[in-house]
């Protein structure tokens, strides 16, 4: 990877990374410019953000209707509930059968699984759907190790109200650090995974002659 390519992947994943902390619908549109501006490609930015957008409304819409609510007395984390996507509603005394840290982590994972899959489908030279899978599951394990790493260390109290008390917990300050590095992280390592794989010569679909730059297809 040369020094342009490693300035127009790095840069990009970053502030993919960091728009994940955005509300709603901003965030999936800030997060899905990434092929746009990693390719210098202004109309598949456009488009990578429209989709994005859309998708992460969708989601939040349908995480709604699932009556998953967490419930605060077993921990909770106004960070990982209210900053983090699909983003949860914390009700004390809620029936929820399934518990805050699963529901943290799976919604995160559906977000990002979602995301990566169309930061895929914008990005050129088209992968080949093995090789789409591999780098989504790689994306999932690594959200997947972030989200456990995030629910150990975070103080199970509504920062920066109750002290912290459980095994793991962090205080407020670098517990912070951590949670707006984590997503950043993520999004470098799939972004490189995705440079690399798709350089493969293998691993590429040969587009047709005239076969429109900007078309994900």
């Amino acid at each position: 990877m040369g020094k342009s390519d490693r300035l127009f992947i790095v840069g990009p994943a970053l502030i993919s990374g960091l728009g994940t902390y955005l509300p709603a619908g901003y965030r999936g549109a800030v997060f899905c410019l990434f092929p746009g501006l990693a390719q210098r490609s202004p109309s598949i930015a456009v488009k990578g953000a429209a989709c994005g957008f859309v998708l992460d409304m969708i989601i939040c819409i349908g995480w709604g209707f699932l009556g998953w609510d967490w419930e605060p007395r077993v921990g909770w984390n106004l960070a990982l509930s209210h900053y983090l996507p699909p983003m949860h509603t914390v009700i004390t005394g809620g029936t929820c059968t399934v518990s805050n840290g699963t529901q943290f982590g799976l919604g995160l994972l559906v977000w990002t699984t979602t995301m990566f899959t169309i930061w895929l489908w914008f990005w050129k030279p088209h992968m080949k759907w093995r090789l789409k899978t591999v780098v989504l599951t790689a994306g999932a394990a690594f959200v997947g190790i972030t989200a456990g790493f995030l629910w150990t260390i975070a103080p199970m109290d509504e920062w920066p109200g109750n002290p912290a008390s459980p095994f793991g917990d962090l205080a407020v300050g670098p517990f912070l650090a951590v949670f707006l590095a984590s997503m950043p992280a993520c999004c470098l390592l799939v972004a490189c995974l995705t440079y690399y794989m798709s350089k493969r010569p293998s691993m590429a679909i040969v587009e047709p002659k005239g076969h429109d730059n900007d078309s994900p297809h």
